[in-house]
């Protein structure tokens, strides 16, 4: 099955070179409650400098303040996980999106291993200059033929793509991610089959958004 959380596209992008993580937390926000906080407020509750924010643990008390249920906690990954570490993180991630609820997950990416777009996305984010540490939003998901995790990228274009979920596992060490343990919405509309939600992001995404 597949889930992508609608948010607005027009605030995904980053006001300035460190402000990845107030971004990723403002389109979580958004698409939780229609709500949008500017970066600057949201930068100053997470205590961020042009030095970035420091720590993945600083956003759950900036989430659960401006997501009215959202039960945010975070998850230090200090080594790379195996697979039943693999499988807490998925399900993790995978129930709060089902509540309704973005994740912000703090990355490490070397050169070496840049985030890659994987089917039915085309287009790689265009990340450069070396090892580049950054907090992305995570707002969907897939498990169709393989584990996959849609990205809302403050920072790169094209701004959201799918990235498979064992590379994602590779990123997050040794930082982490912020969740939502909320329940699963009781009103929830049924999940869509695998490719109607991914043509119209995908299609929303190559024009840049």
């Amino acid at each position: 099955m597949e889930k992508v959380l609608d948010y607005p596209r027009d605030q995904v992008t980053q006001d300035t070179f460190y402000n990845c993580g107030p971004a990723s937390c403002q389109t979580v926000i958004r698409s939780a409650t229609g709500g949008l906080v500017s970066e600057s407020v949201l930068g100053k509750d997470l205590r961020t400098t042009t030095n970035g924010t420091d720590y993945i643990g600083q956003f759950p008390a900036v989430l659960n303040a401006n997501v009215p249920g959202g039960e945010y906690r975070h998850r230090d990954v200090g080594a790379y996980p195996d697979y039943r570490l693999k499988d807490v993180i998925w399900d993790e991630i995978t129930n709060s999106i089902r509540a309704g609820h973005g994740v912000v997950a703090n990355i490490v990416a070397p050169p070496s291993n840049y985030p890659r777009a994987v089917a039915p996305s085309t287009m790689s984010p265009r990340y450069g200059g070396g090892v580049v540490y950054h907090y992305i939003a995570v707002m969907g998901y897939s498990d169709e033929g393989m584990r996959k995790l849609w990205i809302a990228d403050s920072g790169f274009y094209p701004y959201g793509y799918w990235i498979g979920f064992d590379q994602f596992c590779t990123l997050i060490v040794p930082k982490g991610y912020a969740y939502s343990t909320a329940a699963q919405k009781t009103h929830e509309r049924k999940e869509a089959p695998v490719g109607a939600l991914t043509e119209k992001y995908l299609r929303i995404s190559s024009l840049g958004f």
